[in-house]
């Protein structure tokens, strides 16, 4: 599983500038953009050989509030969390970790246009 947070320091600056409903659509659209970016990448980059395709499937994001979750839903897939951390001769393939390093240039690089484009509808 890969969790997505944000810095409250700096969100509490920025409440106090730029009001308070301004930073939870900010901070809500943050965490969609990198779990949006991460499931598929996961889905795509695995090095596991898909046979039912159950494990591509299980790879899903979650939205609560302000916090997202790429993760495996193990009642799609229960042995997935074996094939991400690995188990007894089998070594780990943390492809969720691997997606999240691998789209972050990306997903930085959407978070700054969609805050840019937050701040033009503000002001």
């Amino acid at each position: 599983m890969v969790t997505i947070k944000t810095n409250a320091a700096q969100f509490t600056k920025a409440i106090d500038k730029l009001g308070k409903e301004f930073v939870d659509k900010a901070e809500k659209g943050i965490v969609e953009i990198y779990v949006k970016n991460i499931v598929p990448q996961a889905k795509a980059s695995h090095r596991f050989t898909s046979r039912s395709g159950r494990l591509e499937q299980a790879i899903q994001g979650t939205l609560a509030g302000s916090k997202g979750e790429a993760l495996i839903n193990n009642s799609i897939a229960s042995y997935g969390k074996y094939i991400h951390e690995g188990h007894r001769s089998w070594s780990p393939d943390r492809f969720l970790t691997k997606a999240a390093g691998a789209v972050s240039a990306k997903s930085l690089k959407q978070c700054k246009a969609f805050i840019d484009a937050l701040i033009k509808r503000n002001l």
